[in-house]
């Protein structure tokens, strides 16, 4: 018998937002409980818990924090996904020239367009 999993409640959470956070980006929860778009640059603002898939309205929005996302990205490169600069999903880490920067794994890209969600803990990286 052929088994084949599907998208449960807890796979998406309904969130709170604002409007400069759009699909596509990773979020982390912030002190209220509203999500907001990662940066790589700011341990405050890390780490992701998932990504933003739907936006019902301008402050509301859907993040699917496991399986596989569809048809939200496209033309990635196939393999191992980070977070990128803009909260963006990226193929290759970029050291800081100053500071502490923040690689989180986040996924597999299976295809150009849809990625298993796999969100790993964030590790920080400074200059060489």
């Amino acid at each position: 018998m052929a088994t084949s999993r599907r998208r449960t409640s807890l796979d998406l959470v309904a969130a709170g937002c604002t409007a400069a956070e759009l699909v596509g980006h990773f979020v982390y929860q912030d002190p209220i409980g509203e999500v907001r778009q990662v940066d790589v640059d700011d341990a405050a603002k890390m780490p992701a818990f998932g990504v933003i898939v739907r936006k019902e309205t301008t402050t509301a929005c859907v993040v699917q924090t496991r399986g596989v996302v569809a048809g939200v990205f496209v033309g990635m490169t196939l393999g191992p996904v980070l977070i990128g600069a803009a909260g963006a999903p990226a193929a290759a880490f970029v050291r800081p020239s100053a500071g502490v920067r923040w690689i989180q794994h986040v996924g597999l890209a299976i295809t150009p367009d849809q990625l298993v969600l796999n969100i790993q803990n964030p590790i920080g990286v400074q200059p060489a």
